[in-house]
């Protein structure tokens, strides 16, 4: 029963409304109540590599875990995904959950996980097969490595296979540097810290 928020008081001009979470205000600020309080952040899917259209991150929900299913499903043709594993998920504090969204439609999905740690890890990138390949990926790893550096940490892991080749090539992309080449292929990024 989560409420839905009236573009006038999260929007200082013109909105529409994105989702029951949240709205897009006119000025590219996406604004969603969280915890019982607004917050209102600029995103922007255009890293410089001519993607114009807007990616947004939306902190997941329980409402998000029939998309998630779904996706994992689609992604990693994973069949019997438990809903209680999910729910789990949202209230484990040394994990974070986002749900990546362009225009009004869900894509993707980004966990983060070693929050009580000394180093952050994306445990999880899934982006839905139809939406791959536009940037949707590079965006969720930019995101996480801004939540973590948020967050204080200084370095930024994850994990892949060695098949994986548009995974690695767009965290090398990135910077990120392989640290580990076993049946799984660790990488990790010096992000900086804000503390």
């Amino acid at each position: 029963n989560t409420p839905r928020p009236s573009a006038t008081p999260l929007c200082k001009r013109g909105a529409f409304l994105l989702d029951i979470f949240g709205v897009m205000c006119d000025n590219d600020v996406y604004c969603f109540l969280h915890g019982g309080r607004q917050d209102c952040r600029p995103y922007s899917g255009d890293g410089g590599d001519g993607i114009d259209e807007q990616f947004f991150v939306l902190p997941m929900a329980k409402e998000h875990i029939a998309f998630v299913i779904d996706l994992l499903r689609d992604t990693l043709h994973i069949e019997d995904v438990p809903q209680a594993a999910l729910r789990k998920n949202l209230r484990d504090r040394d994990e974070a959950n986002f749900i990546i969204i362009r225009g009004d439609r869900p894509m993707g999905w980004v966990k983060l996980n070693g929050l009580k740690g000394d180093m952050a890890w994306i445990s999880m990138l899934a982006i839905h097969p139809a939406h791959q390949r536009q940037g949707a990926g590079r965006f969720a790893v930019e995101y996480a490595e801004r939540f973590a550096r948020e967050k204080g940490f200084a370095r930024l892991g994850i994990h892949t296979t060695k098949d994986n080749t548009a995974a690695r090539a767009c965290y090398e992309k990135l910077g990120y540097t392989l640290i580990e080449y076993n049946e799984k292929l660790t990488y990790r990024k010096d992000i900086g810290r804000n503390a």
